[in-house]
């Protein structure tokens, strides 16, 4: 009996969660002042006009579905501008992006942009900001089975760090690293996290780097996806990673040739194991415009550099003095399946609010059939999953040891299934 009962609740775990797979593009750039004039950038050699050209024909040519931008204007009038003067203009996808918001006293900001088709902001938050704001943006995945509570989250922890080699900014480096480290801890949970952006990084051994390789709390460690650690700079071991600078000669560009990887995106182990519905794809982490042949050289300079077309390589060596970098996500989709219904009365109650247990009621007492029951944190993290036989008695489970919040419950029992977002209090 024991037996029959495993194998029936193995079979229905298998058919509830059979899955397709949907690929997402992320990419993050470094967009040297972007509407934003200096007194080495200006409107002579840095105009938006010119650059909208140039973010056009690098898009168009690698259209990411998440784009995480450093060094933009805080005026939300060119937030706005790239997705009407270079989104619109290339695509027809309807792009979207985070709000502008701001707390620190630098004149330049990072931004989020979003394919709606296939993403929605779920929250953002800005949880450090020392020298610049550094921001997290918490995307979901549009599921087919979105409405039935099936989708996965993606935190995007834009950075762009402290610049300088001086023990001085290696420290605020540090400091602001620690900042996210123990936000994170106090505010959120483990799950599908990328951090991202201008690092500024010279070596590995830099102590803020250790700090998020090497992290006390094993959960909240991120991981290099292509595994390049080491003394970047002007090493050219590395050559195929380095991210700055695309000009010889310093203008409104920094000069010195290809010889720093300041650039980064690191992943939660979630991510590289896919544990929450999210994963690294193998491979798909790439240094745009970047062949490995020009360390201490200009983008453009010889030999030829067949990475991208001739125009793109242009428009990456006029843009900015950092390449863009960039992976791919697998999203594992569960599609919406004509065997399972989703009703508002699909035959059990849950209450809600919740104090310490979460109780389910069925309405037919005699009912018997296998269930499964799975409650997720906002962020995709699976925190509880049981399964049993559903025999028309209540079911009562244990919510004791998570904080108080918002939580995603999903209760399975064929052919029904019903999710609801539940209040912890």
């Amino acid at each position: 009996m024991l037996k029959k009962l495993i194998i029936t609740l193995f079979t229905v775990f298998i058919w509830l969660h059979s899955v397709s797979q949907d690929t997402i593009r992320v990419m993050v750039s470094n967009l040297l002042y972007y509407g934003q004039h200096t007194g080495f950038c200006n409107e002579h050699n840095n105009h938006p006009d010119d650059k909208d050209l140039y973010l056009r024909t690098i898009l168009q040519h690698d259209l990411p579905d998440i784009f995480v931008v450093n060094e933009m204007s805080r005026n939300s009038y060119y937030h706005q501008r790239i997705i009407d003067s270079v989104f619109a203009r290339i695509s027809n996808r309807v792009y979207a992006r985070a709000s502008s918001e701001y707390i620190s006293n630098s004149n330049i900001m990072n931004m989020m942009y979003y394919n709606t088709s296939r993403l929605a902001l779920y929250s953002q938050h800005i949880i450090a900001s020392i020298v610049r704001d550094i921001n997290l943006y918490t995307l979901y995945y549009n599921s087919p089975d979105l409405l039935n509570g099936d989708t996965a989250f993606i935190n995007c922890i834009a950075v762009h760090l402290k610049a300088g080699s001086s023990a001085s900014d290696q420290q605020t480096r540090r400091n602001q690293i620690n900042d996210v480290t123990a936000w994170l801890k106090i505010n959120s949970r483990p799950g599908n996290f990328l951090i991202l952006g201008d690092f500024n990084f010279y070596t590995v051994n830099e102590l803020a780097m250790q700090a998020l390789l090497f992290n006390s709390d094993f959960d909240f460690r991120f991981y290099d996806p292509v595994d390049q650690l080491g003394n970047w700079h002007e090493n050219p071991f590395f050559a195929s990673y380095h991210t700055q600078s695309t000009h010889r000669n310093s203008g409104c560009h920094v000069g010195g040739g290809l010889d720093d990887r300041f650039d980064l995106i690191l992943a939660s182990i979630d991510i590289l194991e896919g544990n929450n519905k999210v994963q690294y794809v193998e491979d798909s982490y790439r240094t745009m415009g970047q062949d490995g042949l020009h360390f201490n050289k200009a983008l453009t300079d010889p030999p030829e550099n067949t990475t991208v077309p001739p125009d793109v390589l242009l428009a990456l060596y006029n843009n900015s003095d950092h390449l863009p970098v960039l992976l791919s996500l697998a999203i594992d989709q569960t599609p919406v399946e004509s065997g399972i219904l989703e009703i508002a009365d699909a035959g059990f109650i849950f209450n809600n609010p919740v104090k310490d247990e979460l109780k389910i009621r069925f309405k037919n007492p005699n009912i018997n059939t296998p269930y499964i029951l799975n409650i997720y944190s906002l962020h995709g993290k699976l925190l509880i999953s049981e399964n049993g036989v559903a025999n028309g008695q209540p079911l009562s489970i244990n919510l004791n040891h998570l904080p108080a919040g918002y939580y995603l419950a999903e209760l399975y029992t064929h052919p029904y299934r019903k999710s609801m977002k539940i209040i912890k209090y």
